[in-house]
């Protein structure tokens, strides 16, 4: 007999065995209970799918401002789900489980001992709210269907990011929906996103999602057309951000969605192996020689394409870096965020003129912030979850297959996820496509299809395994939902301060600064952009009494922001700034030479006391400040300092007068 909808859908079996329920329910109770726990299911997705959405058009949450109700929402997904239950759910791999696990446990402990708390904050949020979207994955949405709706909607997402990204590219006017705005990248497209570079990761991941579907998916002929016409378009989106690891990474993907079909093709269909390899080799010809003549038609996609390889670019600089910062504790690492003052200290001289906040390249950073654990138990992760993703795909789910077909909504999407995570291994050599939420959240999905590869299971809810799961699940999920949620308001308040503040609109940036101040007091930017606002601000009074009282204030919040984050060389300067305008210049020499003590290398704290010793009347000594830090490439205040330096008038010298 066939079984009811309910039975077959798992949610039928969560009111057998639970603690405490009886032993036998009616069948209006099994349905009651059924449907209760469904819709709890149904809630829990739409939540994560909610999180999902917003992650990804709000800058790919890449501020702390979007990134934390983001992250509130993914651990409120994952309660949900643990309310629902498990059922009778494929058991996810015990070795996958074990290393994602390890991996997220010691990341979060590692960033609660971190030397500069506020910096940690942003891996011990995102490691738990991508852990607990992990285990909402590979424990409760395990059938196809479900899986399914989270695919369609990153690929409906990413069609979106490819059609505002055609309006960049064409137009070259760095336009962003929603009002929010980017650096200049002229013609390339970043979609939703501040930077192109993240946009390509996000486009080469859910393009491999839509070549599996197209391929393997249990669609007809026209549906299977229209899929791979949708992963064509994500292609040509990742063509036109310009970014040269995601050309590689995409390559990296296909060949291994490639190989791949060749291998199931050879196992289940071999008499059809000679004409899909004649297909796979024309396709790559065509791709190999046909995408570099249509990126050659575009100049500035020409430019990127011709500087592939580059010798010469900064990450080389900014992985030595890294690497000297791990050599500072090879073993744990330097802590969560820590390379952002690290990346600034270890500059090279002569090197990069950016702020490093990331050192552009994934692996680089987690060793250097995580040390060789880190490094180890990151490694395993990949590796056990490519190794049992492929187990899964020319294995288990090959042999379940009826004869000679190769159409399995599991199966495309595993082999999607395969595909999808060798983009991944190979952008995270250049990019920190992992620090970028929306990201790290869709990789979270593609690790969890890979623990668990949906195949039916008999294991009940009621057994003590489904119960430890259920419980990892909502522990994660409320701690998650709790951490999110600690800090949104005065996130959103800092937000608001930095808005305004870019907008040199000191009293709302002051008046934000306070608000969330009032929510978090150990965040040193709140802390930082009072002080700053207060100084800008005391420039434009007329009274020399309301300016000192400003600059007064402004001082002692500048000394806050740094108690809790001393190695800010930008507070450093502000306060130096703030002293050299109460006059008291000995002071402010001592704070000018604490920036320079921390980025020894950077032109702009030379730069700094070149204008201090400006104000002072000093010229030589201004002078050879403002040469200094031409050394390590020229910008506006060093260049326009010398410039007024040089263009002074030289004392002349008085006459001797005559002998008495």
């Amino acid at each position: 007999m066939r079984a009811s909808w309910a039975t077959r859908n798992g949610w039928a079996a969560m009111a057998e065995g639970v603690p405490g329920s009886p032993p036998q329910l009616s069948k209006l109770e099994v349905w009651g209970v059924a449907v209760r726990v469904f819709g709890m299911a149904i809630v829990s997705m739409l939540v994560l799918l909610l999180a999902l959405v917003g992650a990804h058009i709000f800058v790919g949450a890449a501020v702390p401002a979007y990134a934390l109700p983001v992250f509130t929402a993914c651990g409120l997904a994952a309660a949900l789900g643990a309310a629902a239950g498990i059922g009778r759910r494929p058991l996810p791999r015990t070795l996958q489980i074990a290393c994602a696990t390890a991996f997220a446990l010691y990341v979060a402990g590692r960033a609660w001992f971190s030397p500069v708390e506020y910096l940690a904050r942003a891996d011990l949020t995102a490691v738990t709210a991508c852990f607990a979207v992990y285990l909402l994955v590979a424990l409760l949405f395990t059938p196809a269907r479900w899986r399914l709706s989270i695919v369609w909607v990153l690929i409906g997402l990413g069609i979106a990011a490819t059609g505002i990204g055609a309006v960049q590219f064409l137009h070259a006017n760095n336009w962003m929906p929603f009002g929010f705005e980017r650096a200049d990248y002229g013609a390339r497209a970043s979609g939703f996103y501040i930077c192109p570079n993240h946009t390509a990761g996000y486009l080469e991941m859910v393009a491999m999602f839509a070549f599996a579907l197209a391929v393997f998916g249990r669609f007809g002929v026209m549906a299977r057309l229209l899929i791979a016409y949708l992963a064509v378009m994500l292609l040509a989106g990742v063509a036109i951000t310009g970014s040269r690891g995601g050309y590689l990474s995409t390559l990296c993907g296909l060949g291994t969605f490639a190989i791949l079909t060749l291998i199931l093709v050879g196992r289940k269909r071999p008499g059809l192996l000679v004409g899909v390899f004649a297909a796979v080799i024309l396709l790559s010809s065509a791709l190999w020689f046909g995408a570099p003549a249509l990126l050659h038609r575009h100049t500035g996609l020409s430019k990127r394409l011709d500087r592939l390889v580059d010798t010469r670019n900064n990450r080389l600089q900014m992985w030595e870096a890294a690497l000297d910062q791990y050599r500072q504790s090879p073993v744990i690492g330097t802590g969560a965020g820590s390379y952002l003052y690290f990346g600034r200290y270890f500059r090279p001289e002569g090197g990069y003129k950016e702020d490093p906040i990331h050192a552009h390249g994934d692996y680089m950073e987690l060793l250097g912030e995580y040390g060789t654990v880190g490094g180890i138990l990151g490694v395993a992760l990949l590796i056990s979850h490519g190794v049992g993703g492929m187990v899964s795909a020319l294995g288990v789910q090959v042999r379940r297959l009826r004869e000679e077909t190769l159409s399995s909504m599991s199966l495309a999407l595993t082999v999607g996820a395969l595909a999808a995570l060798a983009t991944q291994i190979a952008h995270a050599v250049v990019d920190f496509n992992m620090h970028i939420p929306a990201n790290a959240l869709v990789m979270a999905v593609v690790l969890g299809i890979l623990a668990n590869p949906g195949i039916a299971t008999t294991q009940a809810t009621g057994s003590r395994r489904a119960w430890m799961r259920r419980s990892a699940l909502a522990a994660c999920g409320v701690l998650a939902a709790c951490l999110g949620a600690r800090h949104i308001v005065s996130e959103w308040h800092q937000e608001k301060a930095r808005v305004a503040m870019a907008q040199e609109r000191w009293a709302d940036a002051a008046a934000a600064a306070k608000q969330g101040l009032r929510h978090d007091p150990r965040n040193p930017d709140l802390h930082g952009a009072l002080g700053e606002a207060r100084l800008y601000r005391s420039a434009e009074l007329r009274s020399d009494t309301a300016a000192v009282l400003l600059l007064e204030g402004a001082r002692l919040d500048l000394e806050r922001a740094l108690r809790l984050f001393p190695g800010d060389i930008w507070r450093w300067i502000a306060l130096g700034q703030t002293l050299d305008s109460l006059e008291r210049f000995d002071e402010a020499r001592l704070a000018y030479d604490e920036a320079i003590r921390n980025s020894p290398n950077w032109g702009i704290g030379y730069a700094s006391l070149g204008l201090h010793f400006e104000r002072q009347g000093r010229v030589p000594d201004a002078l050879a400040m403002y040469d200094r830090a031409a050394t390590f490439g020229t910008d506006s205040l060093s260049s326009d300092g010398a410039r007024r330096m040089r263009a002074m008038p030289k004392p002349v010298p008085l006459e001797p007068g005559p002998e008495p």
